[in-house]
């Protein structure tokens, strides 16, 4: 619905309005299959489970700019774009209303406000909400920013900008892939480490670049950084707290919308009143947290237990 008034959306509050529908949607549908997925793969498949999960984001996300970049350089305009993806998501409402759902384990119990309230403030669940948080924050300020900063910096056109964004969610996609592959060599929170290691590399890397080519094969690698954060931190927040996967899953992307939405507004007042250089390297930053928190992880994890006697008892009440 919110894709539908996007595209015909006639004034500028009517496309805000939309993109909050779109926001609600999204939220819920992130979420739900955040924890769907952490109920019905096993805790030990829970790393590989949710990096193919997220792939399939990689792969949404790298055909958006390069349908975009069609639209434009046919000068469409962009809301066809958007058309075409509402029928698209029109079209899995209806093979989602088709769809048989696993039963979710009959052990969970029913949860109250106060208990997720008691629940996110969890040191463990702090630490994956800041650790998610700046994840999505770098993660959207790359894949919003960085068409402008191609642009402004490096002097590619309006269409080769837009288009060239393709390469870091396409390395998304192929990074959550490799990550899925890489689970049977390596533990999940090795994966962790290295991955955010490699993100704050390649985003300096990409800060810096000296020309176009640097730039866009640093923005690739940047996405292949970046791909396996999310699954991972979600993996972790399943295997120590099974029992609230779905109050767990929508905690995380509270923060993760909550800072989706503040870095790149602060990104987008950097390139207004000094360039898109300077937004961009407001990742590095966040990778820089990121890293420490991925080591953070590899050496301390609650046990389930331990996790559960830190919350309240889970009753409606």
């Amino acid at each position: 619905l919110g894709l539908a008034a996007l595209f015909v959306a006639p004034a500028w509050l009517l496309v805000i309005g939309a993109m909050c529908v779109i926001g609600i949607g999204n939220g819920v549908v992130d979420s739900g299959t955040n924890a769907m997925m952490n109920d019905i793969s096993p805790p030990e498949g829970h790393a590989r489970e949710q990096s193919y999960l997220h792939a399939f984001f990689g792969f949404g996300a790298l055909l958006g700019p390069l349908l975009i970049g069609a639209f434009l350089a046919a000068h469409m305009g962009w809301r066809g774009a958007y058309a075409i993806v509402a029928v698209g998501a029109l079209a899995l409402v209806v093979m989602f209303s088709r769809l048989r759902l696993p039963d979710r384990p009959q052990s969970h119990p029913a949860v109250s406000f106060r208990s997720v309230l008691a629940l996110a403030f969890t040191p463990f669940v702090l630490v994956l909400a800041l650790m998610i948080g700046v994840y999505v924050g770098g993660e959207i300020l790359l894949g919003d920013w960085s068409a402008t900063y191609l642009q402004r910096i490096h002097h590619l056109d309006r269409v080769a900008a837009a288009t060239s964004v393709s390469l870091y969610w396409g390395g998304i996609a192929v990074g959550r892939l490799l990550s899925g592959l890489a689970t049977r060599w390596f533990s999940g929170g090795a994966l962790l480490v290295g991955t955010s290691a490699l993100a704050l590399v390649s985003t300096v890397a990409l800060v810096a670049a000296p020309n176009a080519p640097f730039a866009l094969i640093a923005l690739a690698l940047s996405g292949i950084g970046y791909a396996a954060v999310f699954p991972l931190i979600m993996a972790v927040a399943g295997e120590v707290y099974p029992e609230v996967s779905g109050s767990i899953a929508g905690l995380l992307i509270g923060s993760a919308a909550i800072f989706g939405a503040a870095v790149p507004w602060i990104g987008g007042v950097f390139v207004q009143f000094y360039d898109a250089r300077a937004a961009l390297a407001l990742s590095i930053p966040l990778g820089a947290i990121m890293l420490a928190i991925s080591v953070l992880l590899l050496s301390y994890r609650p046990s389930r237990s331990a996790a559960s006697a830190q919350t309240v008892a889970w009753s409606p009440e």
